[in-house]
């Protein structure tokens, strides 16, 4: 009798092992991609938080230093004309006429946060009052907040401040602008200026705690518009 031998069919040992090796290259390769993928993503979401702690801050900051000096009377001067000051390079005092009753102002940066305060009597100082936090020092650290305000006088060349410490109260004691205004009445050979020209430039920046490579720095330069006259 003959016997028939059918040959087995399969894969080989070293086909076997090839095909593992292969298939853990591409896992490999799809698990990496996904973890990039992730902190990518990751990255974006802090970036874009980031992004609007600083801008709802930087907005709301320009709006109340646009609005300084405004009354809403206009049959009478308004008592907080020239009344913006800054002090040191960051922190700044100023007053408008609000509907809340809570006329006078103040930001600054203190441990890594933007704080505000508002209040119904004057702020002696950048540690009057309760100031709040308006970012998140959780998720967020405030690096830079520089207020520097550039004062012209209209008809003359001089320019009142320009960085650091700035206080523009005409009749203050110590006031920048009224100073420079002593100054130029000692001076026979210059004229009295009509006026003065104030911008404030914000220069904003910060980092996320948990990736301080994530950062962002925003400026902004506000034209007050409530200016007295001299």
């Amino acid at each position: 009798f003959m016997q028939l031998i059918s040959k087995q069919k399969g894969i080989t040992l070293i086909e076997m092992m090839i095909a593992m090796l292969l298939g853990l290259i591409v896992s490999g390769t799809i698990i990496t991609i996904f973890i990039t993928t992730v902190f990518a993503s990751t990255a974006a979401i802090k970036m874009v938080k980031l992004n609007q702690e600083l801008r709802a801050s930087m907005m709301l900051m320009a709006k109340d230093i646009r609005r300084a000096g405004y009354w809403s009377d206009p049959t009478t001067p308004s008592p907080y004309l020239d009344t913006i000051e800054v002090v040191g390079t960051n922190c700044i005092l100023l007053a408008y006429d609000d509907p809340s009753g809570n006329d006078f102002i103040g930001y600054k940066l203190e441990n890594g946060s933007v704080k505000r305060v508002s209040s119904n009597s004057v702020l002696a100082d950048c540690n009057d009052g309760t100031w709040n936090e308006l970012t998140d020092v959780d998720t967020d650290n405030v690096t830079q907040l520089d207020f520097i305000m550039s004062v012209r006088l209209i008809g003359d060349d001089a320019t009142v401040c320009s960085s650091g410490d700035c206080n523009i109260e005409i009749g203050g004691a110590s006031s920048d602008l009224q100073d420079e205004l002593d100054d130029i009445a000692a001076d026979s050979d210059r004229e009295i200026p009509s006026g003065y020209i104030a911008e404030v430039k914000i220069i904003l920046s910060g980092e996320s705690k948990s990736d301080a490579a994530l950062r962002r720095t925003m400026t902004e330069t506000i034209r007050i518009r409530n200016n007295g006259l001299i």
